[in-house]
């Protein structure tokens, strides 16, 4: 290479670096001609070796700069792929709760109206019952006025009867009250056959055994229909009211209802009494 170049090469060179900083207090070296420079050759040699140190010094600098820089950034896309892999998955898991909270306004919504038909159903319940309530109240009534009137019908009935055997006995004329029967079947067309029941001077002594005793079976029929009837009616009470029904008895005997009237008047105070107890 001739003069020229190397001269033109040395001056570039010193420019480069001159502007990265590696020439100290600004000197420049003479790379053309190192032995004719002012300082001599070892100046200048040493010179050269510095700005070598300087430039190895720096490459390693730069690489380890760049190592560091190659770590943060493999760490900054770890970081950034979880926060994607995150993101992915809270995105998810709030597709998942949207979902969730859609199926439970409609479970809401559903059981709002279920509520809403349930009150109205309670209500209707409620209006029943005071019917129902009330229809008890008068049936029990009727039952109760009706077993004290065939009560009293029976025991004028049967104290009748029996009157009238013990006057036939002893021949003693005993008065006997009015009761509401018609004298005919099996009459005699003496005195007391065209007699009413309710005629002045009657007395059932004036009847036959044979009209006794039909009477007695009729009183017995309509005892047992009475009583058939009061029986259905307990029953339905029961039924209405809640109450217990009766239970089998040990050994498969079951309990019979007691057929007096008393029974079953007293029976049926004493339900009244349970289920005014129960509601209270």
């Amino acid at each position: 290479m001739d003069a020229d170049n190397l001269r033109t090469a040395s001056l570039y060179i010193n420019n480069q670096l001159l502007s990265r900083g590696l020439l100290r207090n600004g000197q420049t070296i003479d790379f053309a001609r190192p032995h004719k420079s002012e300082e001599g050759l070892d100046v200048t040699m040493g010179k050269i070796m510095s700005v070598v140190n300087d430039l190895i010094l720096r490459r390693d600098r730069d690489s380890q700069q760049r190592e560091n820089l190659s770590q943060t950034i493999r760490a900054l896309r770890a970081d950034a792929l979880r926060s994607t892999t995150d993101m992915e998955r809270l995105a998810t898991k709030n597709t998942e709760l949207q979902r969730k909270v859609g199926i439970a306004d409609a479970a809401e919504r559903a059981l709002k109206t279920q509520l809403r038909s349930a009150e109205q159903a309670v209500k209707g319940l409620k209006e029943d019952m005071a019917r129902m309530k009330v229809l008890v109240g008068q049936t029990r009534a009727q039952c109760a006025n009706e077993v004290r009137k065939k009560e009293r019908i029976i025991e004028g009935m049967k104290k009748h009867v029996g009157e009238g055997g013990r006057a036939r006995g002893s021949g003693k004329a005993v008065g006997v009250a009015t009761i509401n029967v018609i004298a005919g079947v099996g009459g005699d067309n003496g005195s007391g056959a065209g007699m009413g029941t309710e005629d002045e001077g009657y007395d059932l002594r004036m009847e036959t055994n044979e009209f006794l005793t039909e009477l007695a079976r009729g009183l017995s029929d309509e005892n047992e229909s009475l009583g058939g009837l009061v029986r259905r009616t307990i029953e339905t009470l029961r039924t209405v009211s809640g109450c217990e029904k009766e239970e089998e008895q040990e050994g498969g005997m079951v309990v019979q209802m007691e057929g007096s009237y008393e029974h079953l008047a007293s029976e049926m105070e004493f339900k009244k009494w349970r289920s005014e107890r129960k509601r209270s």
